[in-house]
């Protein structure tokens, strides 16, 4: 699993907004900012964090999650890919 692309994360990424916010996947764009785009509250976003922990093995540090908040899920994609490359020496 060390080669997934980050439309393997912009998708579980998608996923795990939907279901925070309740809303279809669909409706939500790679490009929306998690925040600002979409609405999502320091709760949701902690759900957000805890299960792309959870998910993709990588540890979000406290000082990262506003830069997770305001940045787009496309963004927040290509932080876990760039995490998980230095972590499995890629």
């Amino acid at each position: 699993m060390g080669h997934e692309t980050d439309d393997v994360f912009v998708s579980a990424l998608v996923s795990m907004a939907s279901g925070a916010l309740g809303i279809p996947a669909s409706e939500i764009p790679s490009d929306a900012s998690f925040q600002n785009g979409l609405g999502v509250d320091s709760l949701g976003m902690l759900e957000i964090v805890l299960a792309v922990e959870s998910r993709f093995q990588v540890r979000i540090p406290e000082s990262e999650i506003g830069r997770f908040a305001d940045g787009s899920i496309a963004d927040a994609a290509a932080w876990i890919r760039a995490k998980r490359r230095l972590r499995e020496g890629d």
